[in-house]
């Protein structure tokens, strides 16, 4: 008799559920690596996250490193830009947790879901992993998949015919280095001072200000 190994899995969580708080995402994120909460933004708000970056998306020009393929657009600097990322960015269920990708469009297997191998935050440097750990993160418009950044990730091709995949990304690194964008310099002060009294966004532009 052959037992076969259960599949890993991303665990989802209702946002809805009164039980859904930031303790028990982020012991789920440090037990798994990633987990996914479902319905967190309502259609509505990532339709306007959409159109107040249709612009930034459309000006985008194929990137001259070819490290996206040709048909990736992109748009950096969004909560200068977007009164709904501000909104994204500042959510309470996580504004103390890690990497976070909304998804403003279906995203399935099958249009380059983002790959995730639950668990392997956890592995020895010499793991090597494999394909078939890998499990798809499907995500309905407005879920949002929450994950920590040394948890094997990527993603792949769009195999679908007709499908566009859209999500918006907030990565999160230690202060002692150097992210990727400076909030600093892409948002203007004027922007910054808007932000919700209290976040954690806000709370930066202010020690910034102090020093």
């Amino acid at each position: 008799m052959t037992i076969q190994a259960e599949s890993p899995k991303i665990v989802k969580l209702d946002a809805h559920n009164p039980k859904t708080k930031t303790d028990g995402v982020t012991e789920i994120v440090q037990r798994d690596g990633g987990v996914i909460i479902k319905g967190l933004f309502p259609t509505e708000h990532t339709e306007r996250i959409r159109a107040e970056l249709k612009p930034v998306f459309d000006a985008d020009i194929p990137d001259p490193s070819g490290f996206f393929p040709k048909s990736t657009r992109r748009a950096t600097g969004l909560i200068g830009i977007s009164d709904a990322c501000v909104e994204y960015v500042t959510n309470k269920l996580w504004i103390d947790v890690c990497n976070k990708i909304l998804s403003m469009t279906k995203s399935t297997y099958e249009n380059v879901a983002t790959l995730i191998i639950p668990g392997s935050h956890k592995w020895d440097i010499e793991r090597t992993p494999k394909r078939e750990e890998a499990v798809p993160a499907e995500l309905d418009v407005g879920d949002v998949l929450i994950f920590t950044g040394n948890v094997y990730h990527g993603g792949g091709a769009n195999k679908s015919i007709d499908q566009i995949r859209e999500v918006i990304g907030m990565f999160m690194v230690k202060g002692m280095y150097r992210p990727a964008e400076n909030q600093m310099l892409a948002v203007p002060p004027e922007k910054a001072r808007s932000f919700p009294p209290g976040s954690k966004t806000s709370w930066v532009w202010d020690q910034s200000a102090e020093c």
